[in-house]
């Protein structure tokens, strides 16, 4: 301490002890309280009876944000944001947010949150802060939650997403800066009584519930809206650009025969017709009826996305209340009864881990903007969910990675959710009709430019003559259901889904094959997609 420290030194020796440290106090309520007041670091050069601040939260961290983002919710349910510029020169004040429309409930006062804007540009970032910043925001970015003035985790962790702003980044809903570590900061929600926000038996996280699901909206659409006017200040693009619709495949394919027609007279009346450019239009337009005869089979499969997207958001507003008797019934049941009642919360934690996942998996499909897809961080997140059942069943699954940076080229996250339940649905069937331990492997690497997918089982296995037919429409190996199957049954033993694998991939310009399987297994599908290019990569994804 007798040494001399230049200013540089000090702020390495601030970066170092800050990570020891919560970003902010417990809550703003706790701020100045005597019983905690918390440990913040800060250094300061003192001259005679002048203090000069040298490096604390604000001038090596918060002072580089673009803006600081604020919400609250009135005592009436009225939801507004506020975004106060920084180094940008504008201000908005109380900007309404409808956040309503599908629930039953109104959120009354109690609940507000505050947030620091940050973009990696060196406009707002200088070089010298670059570094200390943006390790900071990896680590502790994002936004926190503290109920009655006491944090609950995980809501703002590294690993966590529960605002869905890096999926939202990763599909471009909105084109601004706006993954978890462009944020700083925390939500309040004032529940004493815990009416609205419950926390889980477990303390790990609050019950979802309706009143859940609709913070979550709020946060997120005040957040989303803030990177909007943000770009738009920055005179960036800040919406995707809107994709032309049409009202029917009809509609789109009378389109296409239009600009055919234009594109063929252009080519007469500058030079005379080659043959090679009529037979390619010819064969699209045979393509595009070939399309049209596959509707009725496309309308069943939509109208059945729309009945699980519709199934997917009732249930999961009853998981609050389901919770809940969970935890009345482990107060009343016996001792005994309690191996029972595990079993119970465990299977109902797997329920809402499938119905999270395919909620996310419909949102996502929603979107049709395109955007290179982590396979890496896709396949992990679906055996984590598909894990609990494949325990329960004396199925053991592995995924093994070959490489890293595995993104393909621009995809819909849920056209891999498709892939991936596609393909294990077949296995979990195969598997079935064979006598022993379950195997399932998901191998993920790099050739060529191309990401490869092997997808492999230890079930019965699939005769070589009918590696190729497996894609066709309509074609299964399971026997047909009986007049006591279950509507599942009837629907994966339809032929149809190695059908929509093959389709997704072959849009993708990627191919998919039944190989021979490594040792040990009876099937292994291989799919190749290309790989996305650097440039086409966002840097926000890595």
């Amino acid at each position: 301490m007798r040494d001399s420290w230049s200013k540089s030194q000090i702020t390495r020796a601030y970066r170092y002890t800050s990570d020891l440290l919560q970003p902010f106090p417990l809550s703003k309520e706790k701020e100045g309280n005597a019983d905690d007041p918390g440990f913040k670091t800060a250094f300061y050069l003192q001259k005679d009876n002048d203090v000069e601040t040298i490096a604390d939260i604000d001038s090596v961290i918060l002072k580089h944000a673009v803006g600081i983002i604020k919400g609250h919710i009135t005592n009436e349910g009225n939801a507004f944001w506020s975004f106060e510029g920084t180094q940008l020169s504008f201000f908005i004040d109380n900007q309404p947010i409808d956040i309503y429309k599908e629930y039953k409930q109104r959120i009354p006062g109690g609940v507000s949150f505050q947030a620091h804007y940050f973009i990696d540009h060196p406009d707002y970032l200088p070089t010298n802060y670059r570094t200390v910043v943006r390790q900071t925001l990896d680590t502790n970015g994002g936004v926190r939650l503290y109920r009655n003035g006491f944090r609950v985790l995980p809501y703002g962790e590294e690993y966590d997403d529960w605002l869905r702003l890096n999926h939202s980044s990763s599909v471009r809903e909105v084109l601004g800066p706006h993954r978890n570590n462009n944020f700083m900061g925390f939500v309040s929600l004032q529940d004493p009584e815990g009416k609205l926000f419950q926390e889980t038996a477990s303390r790990e996280g609050l019950v979802e519930n309706e009143a859940l699901f609709i913070l979550q909206e709020f946060i997120a659409k005040a957040l989303k809206g803030a990177a909007v006017v943000v770009a738009h200040e920055r005179n960036r693009k800040p919406l995707p650009r809107p994709i032309k619709r049409y009202n029917s495949p009809e509609e789109a394919l009378d389109a296409f025969m239009g600009q055919a027609t234009k594109l063929s007279k252009n080519i007469l009346e500058k030079r005379p017709v080659k043959k090679r450019q009529l037979k390619k239009m010819q064969e699209a337009a045979e393509e595009a009826n070939k399309l049209l005869s596959e509707i009725p089979m496309l309308r069943v499969l939509a109208g059945l996305g729309l009945m699980i997207g519709e199934f997917t958001h009732e249930i999961k507003l009853t998981f609050g209340a389901v919770n809940n008797a969970l935890d009345l019934m482990r107060k009343h049941v016996s001792e005994s009864g309690q191996d029972s009642l595990d079993d119970l919360s465990s299977l109902f934690k797997s329920v809402q881990s499938f119905a999270r996942y395919f909620d996310h998996a419909i949102v996502d499909n929603a979107h049709r903007g395109l955007a290179p897809v982590d396979l890496v961080g896709i396949v992990y997140d679906f055996k984590e969910i598909v894990s609990p059942r494949l325990g329960a069943l004396n199925i053991e699954i592995e995924v093994v990675q070959k490489d890293y940076d595995l993104f393909t080229k621009p995809m819909h996250n849920s056209e891999w959710t498709s892939i991936l339940f596609n393909l294990y649905s077949n296995a979990l069937k195969a598997i079935k009709k064979m006598d022993g331990k379950g195997k399932i492997l998901i191998e993920i690497s790099e050739q060529n430019g191309k990401i490869n997918l092997q997808f492999t089982d230890n079930g019965i296995g699939i005769p070589k003559e009918n590696w190729d037919k497996v894609f066709d429409a309509f074609y299964t190996t399971s026997p047909q259901p009986g007049t006591t199957a279950s509507y599942s049954e009837e629907l994966t033993g339809s032929g149809l889904g190695l059908k929509v694998v093959k389709d997704i991939i072959r849009t993708a310009r990627g191919h998919v094959e039944v190989i021979e399987p490594p040792q040990g297994y009876s099937t292994s599908f291989l799919i190749e997609v290309p790989k996305a290019a650097p440039e086409e990569i966002p840097d926000d994804a890595y």
